[in-house]
């Protein structure tokens, strides 16, 4: 049994990430398929098709708590299955325990931004103690072959230790097609990862590219409403529960749909990215491929996503996926 140890905080949204077992600790393989054990607390988290072991649920009440988790991961590399089993322990911090003063930190840029410029954040990318010895990385999503971040660790003249987070290549057009979504974690001096926050970044068509650049080809899929949907601008806006159904081959390859949920301007999906299985909504209703499907396995996948308006007022909208 392979055993290993990680930290959350108590506030982690769902689908917050606890560990990426295919990067970090090269578990799983194209050919393997995971599981979570059933126990008391496996409701909390999800196991994605990427080994992407991830937060499913409120964990504000679980503070203090040390949380077993157990994987079965079983590889078909070989002639005969072996299956090997991971023992996670994910201690939940109190709000009070080192972590990062955001959960999550979002920005804009041009798509005429170039390598090396510095991003700005409403509040400073550093921990709740930033004098804590701690360097600070960032871990790339699967579907970047090239991050579009780097971070340098600085210390002020007080001492104190913060993040530098840059562009690391030069943007184009075709990156206005995404939402990108990154964490960045802090590593004590023996190692281990005391702390993580997630950045998202929107990149906006600026006036000198949006006509001059072709667009990128986008995947496209049958979109079809379970209900006839209100276009009307009422008090409403939008009914509560209607459903969006999208029908995808199974050999369909990676990458952003071209329908997308819709929203009005002063709308957003909250607690986003809402990931589950190989889907991935985005905060802008943007609908992402990140997996490929195995209808032998699922030729369904559900989710639902939480919609909220300028008002704070909330809203569920739930985009399923068939074979």
């Amino acid at each position: 049994m392979i055993h290993f140890q990680h930290r959350i905080p108590n506030d982690a949204p769902p689908g917050w990430l606890v560990v990426d077992l295919a990067n970090d600790h090269e578990i799983c393989s194209p050919n393997s398929r995971s599981s979570i054990e059933h126990s008391k607390y496996s409701r909390y988290f999800h196991l994605s098709s990427l080994c992407r072991l991830t937060t499913n649920r409120d964990l504000s009440h679980l503070a203090g708590l040390n949380i077993p988790v157990t994987l079965i991961s079983t590889s078909y590399d070989a002639d005969t299955p072996i299956s090997t089993f991971v023992y996670i322990l994910v201690e939940v911090l109190d709000v009070d325990a080192l972590r990062f003063e955001s959960t999550v930190y979002a920005t804009e840029i041009n798509s005429d931004a170039n390598a090396e410029d510095l991003l700005e954040f409403i509040r400073p990318v550093q921990l709740n103690d930033p004098q804590k010895e701690v360097t600070f990385e960032i871990k790339k999503p699967l579907t970047e072959e090239t991050p579009l971040v780097a971070v340098l660790t600085r210390v002020d003249d007080f001492g104190k230790r913060f993040a530098e987070i840059a562009i690391s290549r030069n943007v184009t057009y075709k990156d206005t097609t995404l939402l990108h979504r990154a964490y960045i974690i802090a590593l004590d001096n023996d190692g281990p990862q005391v702390a993580c926050a997630r950045i998202e970044i929107v990149v906006r068509a600026s006036s000198e590219t949006e006509g001059s650049v072709t667009k990128v080809s986008q995947i496209s899929a049958k979109l079809k409403p379970s209900k006839p949907i209100r276009h009307r601008r009422d008090h409403h806006r939008r009914d509560l529960g209607n459903d969006i159904i999208i029908e995808l081959p199974e050999a369909h390859p990676r990458g952003i749909l071209d329908q997308k949920i819709r929203l009005f301007g002063d709308e957003r999906v909250i607690l986003a990215p809402v990931v589950k299985d190989q889907i991935s909504v985005g905060s802008d209703g943007s609908i992402e491929l990140i997996g490929e499907l195995d209808f032998e396995k699922s030729s369904e996948i559900m989710l639902s996503v939480q919609i909220e308006d300028g008002y704070g007022n909330g809203k569920s909208f739930a985009p399923g996926f068939r074979g």
